[in-house]
């Protein structure tokens, strides 16, 4: 399965049995792989801005999410209020 630290994907490993063209990141049910990740506030005071998820909230379809302007600490259900950030900077280093 691919990391959020993985910086690409080649066509090979994007080919192959089990990687869905959705990204294996965004999949309900990667918990690792949101903790840490750059997010997008989607809903709410925040609407948005950019933050990180924190990790796995009280209940299983909530996230710790801060966001980057203060250090409030949010509860935010995952793609319905808060998706991951992708840069598709022409610096693969920021990918």
């Amino acid at each position: 399965m691919a990391s959020i630290d993985d910086k690409s994907m080649d066509d090979e490993s994007s080919r192959r049995a089990g990687v869905s063209k959705q990204s294996a990141v965004g999949h309900r049910g990667s918990r690792a792989e949101l903790e840490g990740a750059r997010v997008l506030i989607l809903t709410g005071r925040f609407k948005g801005e950019e933050g990180v998820c924190l990790g796995q909230g009280s209940a299983d379809n909530l996230w710790a999410v801060s966001p980057d302007c203060t250090a409030e600490i949010l509860s935010l259900e995952f793609e319905k209020d808060f998706a991951l950030l992708v840069d598709l900077s022409s610096d693969p280093t920021r990918n």
